[in-house]
């Protein structure tokens, strides 16, 4: 499948935008699902989101992926569309993750809200606080 651009609109609910995936990432999460659920532990509900978004994504070759989508060991740099916060992380597997050294691990809630977005859009995601609207400022991909 060839790739989309961007839906420039904001405000798009997770549920109805689209979303793409790099193939080694969805082999790596599924990878996780094998691991008796010694890697998601306390994070079930999260691990289920992130299955969840992996089942509906349109699966890519890393040679396909365009600019500014997010994958793992992506550099994200987000901005709260309410605070105007921002906030710049790295998205790594559970085991990497390192809140002090701004590694946030894919399991984590705003780490499963952001995989398979773009650079430029705009999605709500459900957090243990409510919902949080958040714009993916920057994307930069190793």
């Amino acid at each position: 499948m060839k790739y989309k651009p961007n839906n420039k609109n904001g405000g798009n609910n997770m549920e109805n935008k689209e979303i793409f995936m790099v193939e080694d990432d969805v082999n790596l999460i599924k990878k996780m699902t094998s691991d008796n659920g010694s890697v998601y532990g306390s994070n079930r509900k999260y691990f289920e989101q992130l299955i969840k978004e992996v089942s509906r994504a349109t699966v890519i070759k890393k040679e396909q992926a365009p600019a500014g989508l997010v994958r793992i060991n992506s550099k994200v740099e987000i901005i709260d569309e309410q605070s105007g916060e921002k906030t710049i992380f790295k998205l790594v597997l559970p085991q990497e993750a390192s809140p002090d050294d701004d590694k946030v691990s894919v399991l984590a809630p705003i780490g499963t809200a952001v995989i398979g977005y773009r650079e430029n859009d705009v999605i709500e995601w459900k957090v243990p606080l409510g919902i949080m609207r958040i714009r993916l400022n920057k994307v930069e991909n190793p």
